[in-house]
């Protein structure tokens, strides 16, 4: 009885407050009570892969020590979100890529379906880092993280482009406020935090998610 009480309120109060001449409070009314009861919107996936085995596949314009954390936190989160969303039907590990890139040193000229095919993948979700920064151009002990970051899907047995249709490349660019810290793990910390704002931006490409109210 109470719940249908509460029902009947919400129903009729919009229609009192504009009787009663009450528009700026009607509008009040809507932002704060109704709008936040609404759910966010339903956001479809740009690409599925199904049951595909997927290869997340990472190039660095630069290659540095903080570059590369980035990478590696980057490849774990993506691959941890689309697990967790039921995304693929099997991801290759950050650790079996690790070891071949420690055991095969030619694999920077191979081509993006040659790695897909070594791994026995059906897809691969490549991604060109083209610019990664953490420290302040000018002063030490500031931070400013910046990335750029390109991305598509091939598919292994086509070597066709399969996402995104309408362009070549999907960009990402993040340009993070200026940090001042002595911390000597600002750094890692720094990384992680913008490895996975970047991995959660990439991966909602893939499933089904909500989007912001």
């Amino acid at each position: 009885m109470k719940i249908r009480n509460r029902i009947l309120v919400f129903a009729i109060m919009p229609m009192l407050l504009i009787t009663a001449g009450c528009g700026p409070l009607l509008g009040g009314f809507v932002n704060n009570v109704i709008k936040p009861l609404r759910p966010a919107p339903v956001i479809e996936a740009e690409h599925e892969f199904g049951e595909h085995k997927v290869l997340i596949w990472t190039d660095l314009m630069q290659d540095t020590a903080q570059s590369g954390l980035f990478v590696r936190e980057l490849v774990g989160k993506i691959s941890e979100i689309l697990t967790e969303n039921k995304a693929a039907g099997e991801i290759v590990s950050v650790d079996e890529i690790r070891s071949f890139k420690l055991t095969t040193p030619q694999y920077a000229r191979m081509t993006i379906e040659q790695l897909g095919k070594k791994f026995e993948a059906d897809e691969v979700l490549y991604i060109l880092i083209d610019d990664y920064r953490l420290d302040h151009e000018n002063q030490e002990g500031w931070y400013q993280p910046k990335v750029s970051v390109h991305t598509k899907v091939l598919g292994v047995e086509s070597g066709q482009r399969v996402w995104p249709i309408a362009a070549a490349q999907r960009t990402l660019n993040r340009d993070e406020p200026v940090v001042e810290s002595a911390s000597p793990t600002i750094a890692n910390r720094l990384n992680r935090e913008m490895a996975d704002s970047v991995a959660e931006e990439i991966a909602k490409f893939f499933y089904k998610h909500r989007g912001e109210k």
